[in-house]
This record gives C-alpha cells, structure tokens and sequence, in this order.
C-alpha cells in the first residue's frame, strides 16, 4: 500500500531534527527500514549507531569515577549497583574526558603507593604530574596510571585539606 507524501514528509522532518527511527516508524505506521531508505534517497546524513554520548557525566558516573580512586570495581559496583565489567567500560568510556572535569589528584594531595608517600605539585593530565617524594627528590611526570594498569589508583589517597 502506497504511503502518502505527507506521512512521508513527516517522518522526514521527524528524522532530520533527529527523533529516533523505531519512534518515527511506530507513530507512522511504516517500518524503519523504509525511513532510513526516504532519508538515503533525500540525500540526508545517515545516523551513527549506538546511544548518543553524555556531554556531561551522569550522577552515576561521577560516582564511578570518584570512587575509582580508591575502590576496585567490584567494590564500585556493590555501592552503585551493576556488574563489575559495566563499571570498568564506563570507567574506560570516561577515563579520557574526565580528568578534564575533574583531575585523578589535585595539587596538594598525598599519594600512597607502595608504602612510599607522595606530594602532588603539579597535575598534567589524568595519567601524570609532578610529585614529591618524602625524603625531598621531585619527579616530573610522575605516572599514576598506565592505561588499564590501575593499581596506583587503587591506592589511597589522602587529601591535604
């Protein structure tokens, strides 16, 4: 059965200021497939798959991400509910743009590691910055996470306040 064009210019407009095709085809009654043909054959940008990404953290995200300072992820995932791999791809999701937002450590606090205590001075990125060691010597680039490695952030953390 043909559509008509006005159902057709709808679900156009509806896919151009960017509702979501499954919303689309339900309330016009034609199957997503055919909308995202109309779309191609109008020359409109095809979507990207998957969920839109946060601009901004969720609550639940900056609690991961506070909380991963000094708990392992099973024990994030016990406080906020979930399975410890979920925790671990929204930690690895907002490792990069979260120091941005907030920094792993702030300049001042005290980093245990290995029993060694250390001063932050100064703070680069989410992976590294300069500290102080507590018999004086300062190291530059001091890395307090490797990637994956996520020992040293496990540690904890005392802060100078």
């Amino acid at each position: 059965m043909p559509v008509s064009t006005e159902i057709k210019d709808c679900a156009l407009a509806a896919y151009a200021i960017g509702h979501g095709l499954t919303n689309i085809a339900a309330r016009y009654g034609v199957p997503a497939s055919t909308i995202s043909h109309w779309a191609k054959s109008a020359g409109m940008a095809r979507r990207k798959r998957g969920a839109k990404a946060l601009a901004t953290p969720s609550t639940r995200v900056k609690t991961i991400m506070k909380l991963s300072k000094r708990m392992s992820y099973r024990q994030i995932a016990a406080v906020v509910g979930g399975s410890h791999q979920n925790v671990s791809e929204i930690y690895q999701v907002w490792l990069e743009r979260w120091w941005k937002i907030e920094p792993s450590f702030q300049v001042g606090d005290v980093i245990e590691w290995f029993s060694m205590r250390f001063r932050v001075l100064a703070v680069h990125s989410h992976i590294d910055g300069d500290v102080q060691a507590e018999d004086g010597q300062i190291i530059r680039n001091f890395k307090w996470s490797e990637g994956n490695n996520r020992s040293l952030l496990a540690q904890a953390t005392i802060p100078a306040r």
